[in-house]
């Protein structure tokens, strides 16, 4: 629709677009305008000068009683003109005193007209920029309020789980982000602007977002918060194999049984095929992996367990955590796709 084609042509970066007016047509006219009148002051000021007129003729004669010129007997005079003249201008009758005075007043006028257009795109572009900020501006704070309505009513679910979840990241803290649906559903919330915010993108699209989130944990003192997708944190568990994890890593896992982001898609789902190939469906857990590699371990599957965990997730412990959150799997896409038809 005309909505969607619009934004998808929007660029933002216009806000902070340097206002360099010698860039726009109407600009290059008056400037070429200008050019031209001081061409013409120069012109009728050199109708003041004196100028100087050399000439060289030459050509040859014959004379005879009958046309016989192509004769070789023929006789031939020779003869050459050469001559100088000067013309030192001295009285017009004022006209051309009077047609420089009028170059110099259409330069005048160049000049002037180049300043007013300058003055008048500077102004354009200014408020072109104000109304577009103005608009969008409006947009956003329509769709925000949008966004907070639809998440008060909707049921337990990943768009409901990320809500909570970003809000409870303490400040200052490192918040990595694995991939797919993990940071699209992130880039729809206004996050804590103390956080700083990683994602890597791997071979496969979910390589490697565990290993480094580790390794940014082993080198920064600050909290490094996790938070992954059941498939993204499977794949890379061998990251956990590790001896050098401090103890303030955090791992959140949104486990909805299988690759969700595949039933935002159009086509058939709730099959055999789709369930097995796209969204490779399964019944894992990471609690015996919490186990075996040291973690302390936690887990919630609606509302009420989510808000009771993350008041002590983040605090101190003698081990890394992880807290595995379980949403519903064959409502998380109608949630999602309901929440773009909302906002708009």
């Amino acid at each position: 629709n005309l909505e969607a084609l619009t934004l998808q042509n929007m660029d933002l970066e216009l806000l902070n677009a340097d206002e360099n007016v010698e860039n726009t047509i109407d600009y290059k006219i008056a400037e070429n305008d200008l050019e031209s009148k001081e061409l013409l002051v120069k012109l009728a000021k050199s109708k003041a000068l004196p100028t100087l007129n050399a000439f060289l003729n030459g050509g040859y004669s014959g004379f005879n009683d009958e046309f016989n010129f192509l004769n070789k007997n023929q006789d031939w005079f020779g003869s050459s003109l050469f001559g100088v003249s000067m013309n030192i201008p001295i009285f017009s009758s004022l006209e051309r005193s009077a047609a420089t005075q009028r170059a110099e007043i259409n330069l005048e006028k160049a000049e002037t007209d180049l300043q007013l257009v300058e003055q008048q795109l500077s102004f354009e572009i200014t408020r072109a920029k104000s109304d577009y900020q103005s608009f969008w501006s409006s947009i956003k704070q329509l769709r925000r309020k949008k966004h907070a309505i639809y998440l008060k009513d909707i049921p337990f679910s990943d768009l409901k789980v990320f809500d909570k979840v970003l809000a409870s990241i303490p400040n200052y803290s490192i918040l990595q982000l694995s991939n797919s649906s993990t940071v699209r559903y992130t880039q729809l919330f206004n996050l804590n602007k103390t956080l700083k915010v990683f994602c890597n993108r791997g071979t496969s699209g979910i390589d490697g977002s565990t290993s480094t989130a580790i390794g940014c944990s082993i080198i920064n003192k600050k909290q490094t918060v996790f938070i992954t997708g059941d498939l993204s944190f499977f794949y890379d568990s061998n990251a956990l194999w590790n001896n050098y994890i401090p103890n303030n890593f955090r791992i959140i896992i949104i486990n909805n049984e299988g690759g969700g982001i595949f039933r935002i898609l159009p086509g058939h789902k709730n099959s055999e095929n789709f369930d097995t190939f796209f969204e490779t469906k399964h019944q894992l857990t990471a609690r015996h992996l919490s186990e075996m590699y040291g973690f302390s371990y936690n887990a919630a599957s609606n509302e009420e367990e989510l808000e009771i965990a993350l008041k002590s997730f983040y605090q101190d412990d003698k081990k890394p955590k992880i807290l595995e959150i379980f949403t519903p799997r064959t409502i998380n896409d109608s949630v999602l796709l309901n929440y773009f038809k909302a906002i708009k």
